[in-house]
């Protein structure tokens, strides 16, 4: 398979769908994300959000549901919290 990796303002920049986005960056630019990244996503897609310190978690998760999104797992580390989340 060919992969490409942009940069910058991705709403802007990014054409297509795609099967996994990933999204490692701090939660405020995560959250403002959820309302626009499902249009980029295949049916079936993974979010794929990283970056987030563990007391931001509960605004990311509201973010989530507000925008559509299902948490499927919930991955943590030294203080930071990572989800894999589809979209319903």
């Amino acid at each position: 398979p060919q992969y490409k990796i942009l940069q910058g303002n991705l709403t802007d920049k990014v054409e297509g769908k795609f099967d996994v986005v990933v999204a490692n960056i701090v939660a405020d630019v995560i959250i403002m994300f959820c309302k626009d990244v499902a249009s980029f996503m295949n049916d079936n897609a993974v979010f794929i959000t990283s970056g987030i310190i563990d007391t931001r978690e509960q605004d990311v998760t509201d973010a989530f549901r507000k925008y559509g999104f299902t948490i499927k797992a919930r991955h943590t580390e030294g203080g930071w919290v990572c989800f894999e989340c589809i979209k319903e």
